[in-house]
């Protein structure tokens, strides 16, 4: 089955909004952005060697970055975010469809975007050599202090000079000759990133955020949309950088409206529960590594962890362990801080093209810009607007059980393009790592291929084996065999039900 097939039945199956009113599409024959530049008066910043930086498939883009070195070891960075909610207005056709949706929808070979391809591929989208209008967060930076001694935000005009990805910034940054050649006008620029990326990495700020390191599994189609293959996606320090630069935006954003004394809808994530903390202790002891988080555990503790496993043989099953004894981060309108980041206060603001959270905050920050202005109505002049408690509330709980719906929704596509790619490797011998142990059965995370199998108790012909769940352990009742969370085991596939994306397993 092609890509798009799986694909469409998944959105059919799901009732995922795909289509556009003949009333939105109405609005926006409205907007052309030549004339809103030439009309609109901001902070002109076209000169400045602005860039944008993401993956190669990448189809919207977001953000655009620049910094520079100041005098008095002082850099300044700006951030500049496209500015969706002059285009987006509250109670407007665009804006029901756009909070419908909560957030666009990835797949490998198709997007559904939260606003219509108009505005999130072409006004909204900071196109390389197009004026753009966008909302700055423009930052002062001491290197010597390691923290943030200035910060403002304000409408511009910016005109980013490439569009970058990951890949190619991170050959730049070693000196590849072709592309330092290709982008020769942009070097300075391009370096003084990396310069960037060795400041956030020490400001008071960002020194608390826990960093996992991941590996993902990417598809690769072929022109009749088939799995060509399934590979590894590694992130380099460029990720970094932009994750940094993003995160800093984002804390500023909710300090600048706390400072307001407004109303925000906060992206909070709770501290992980006792249970799971002591579970996470049990699975730990298997590897053998001196583990100093305790049920009062930080993020700082977490970060430790991290850097204690960099080079252990297991480190991408053990940091999932670390991972899975987390709780999910949400949407909330009471801030109850972030430990992930190990920050009091955190929110949206970089992303307003593809999630909704952060259309919110940039009204309501455009609204705040606005307040010292004469007429009441200039608050509302560039799409600024103010939220009530009981409405942030409302969005907030919407918006995260639309987020849980998308997650899911997108991981059953990627396990379903899977379970089909992998029917053609029914033969082959896959290693793979036990991530969870149950009365039934072993579940082992297939390493190529980032899914899941089930090797079930039956299918172990060896022993009779009991699950001690205290332990974490299964056991074999005559050889005292153990199985443990972590271990590697040689596994073939022996069925495939595409339908419930269920992988069964025996040991070879």
């Amino acid at each position: 089955m092609d890509i798009s097939t799986i694909i469409k039945n998944i959105i059919h199956k799901n009732s995922i909004p795909e289509s556009w009113s003949d009333k939105l599409k109405q609005e926006i024959l409205n907007y052309k952005n030549s004339n809103i530049i030439s009309n609109i008066t901001r902070i002109d910043l076209r000169t400045l060697d602005f860039i944008t930086i993401d993956e190669e498939d990448a189809k919207d883009f977001d953000d655009a970055i620049f910094c520079k070195s100041l005098v008095g070891n002082r850099w300044n960075l700006i951030v500049a975010i496209s500015d969706v909610s002059y285009y987006v207005r509250p109670n407007t056709y665009i804006d029901e469809e756009a909070k419908k949706r909560g957030a666009s929808i990835y797949f490998p070979s198709k997007v559904i975007s939260m606003l219509p391809k108009q505005l999130s591929n072409n006004i909204c989208s900071i196109i390389p050599h197009e004026d753009r209008l966008c909302l700055v967060c423009d930052i002062i930076i001491s290197t010597d202090l390691e923290k943030v001694l200035e910060y403002k935000f304000y409408e511009a005009v910016i005109n980013s000079k490439a569009r970058l990805s990951y890949n190619i910034v991170w050959k730049i940054w070693n000196k590849n000759q072709f592309w330092c050649r290709k982008y020769k006008k942009l070097l300075i620029s391009i370096n003084n990133l990396y310069q960037m990326y060795l400041i956030l990495k020490k400001i008071n700020e960002l020194e608390k955020c826990i960093f996992f390191k991941i590996h993902e599994s990417k598809v690769v189609l072929d022109n009749r949309f088939k799995v060509k293959k399934i590979f590894i996606h590694q992130k380099n320090l460029v990720h970094q950088l932009i994750e940094l630069c993003m995160i800093l935006a984002n804390i500023l954003a909710a300090t600048y409206i706390i400072q307001n004394n407004k109303v925000l809808l906060f992206r909070v994530h709770s501290y992980p529960i006792k249970s799971n903390i002591l579970n996470m202790r049990l699975i730990l002891k298997k590897f053998n590594l001196p583990i100093h988080i305790q049920s009062n555990v930080s993020s700082v503790d977490y970060i430790h962890f991290l850097t204690m496993i960099k080079k252990h043989p297991c480190d991408q099953i053990i940091q999932k362990i670390l991972l899975r004894s987390m709780n999910k981060a949400i949407y909330s309108n009471k801030n109850v801080g972030h430990f992930g980041l190990g920050l009091m206060s955190y929110t949206h603001f970089t992303s307003p093209i593809r999630r909704y959270s952060d259309l919110i905050i940039h009204r309501i920050i455009k609204y705040l810009l606005y307040c010292n202005k004469k007429s009441y109505t200039n608050r509302y002049y560039t799409g600024g607007y103010l939220y009530t408690e009981e409405h942030i509330k409302y969005l907030g709980d919407y918006l995260s059980n639309l987020e849980n719906r998308i997650e899911k929704v997108t991981r059953h596509v990627l396990d379903q393009i899977k379970c089909h790619f992998l029917k053609i490797k029914m033969k082959n011998i896959h290693q793979g790592v036990i991530h969870t142990i149950t009365s039934f059965g072993l579940f082992v995370e297939l390493d190529k291929f980032h899914i899941d199998g089930l090797l079930r108790l039956s299918s172990l012909k060896d022993d009779f084996y009991i699950f001690y769940p205290n332990k974490n352990q299964l056991i074999g009742k005559k050889n005292k065999k153990k199985y443990h969370v972590g271990d590697i085991l040689n596994v073939k596939i022996i069925k495939i039900n595409v339908k419930n994306n269920m992988i069964e397993l025996k040991i070879i």
